[in-house]
């Protein structure tokens, strides 16, 4: 369900000659965060797994309220109005 509304507001919200570059810069974030999931397994053999998934949703709720307050991110900021490729201001090029 969150990868499509995140697909969703990235084409949504990205300029259509650098909706490319936005999913490029997307997908290497994801693999670099990579790294924090085997970290996470690692606590999997430390830690309980209901230890672990109390602290992974702590953690969630924690980062979704701590990034609520800036402006333009509850609304994914102000609609705008997209254009049709090859135009501008409605008129062709």
């Amino acid at each position: 369900m969150f990868a499509v509304l995140w697909g969703a507001a990235l084409q949504e919200r990205s300029p259509d000659g650098m909706l490319g570059r936005v999913y490029a810069l997307d997908a290497l974030l994801s693999q670099a965060l990579m790294p924090v999931c085997v970290a996470a397994g690692f606590l999997l053999g430390v830690l309980s797994p209901a230890a672990l998934t109390a602290f992974a949703g702590c953690a969630l709720v924690v980062t979704v309220v701590a990034v609520l307050p800036v402006p333009g991110v509850p609304t994914l900021g102000a609609p705008t109005k997209r254009e049709p490729a090859g135009t501008r201001s409605g008129t062709p090029l």
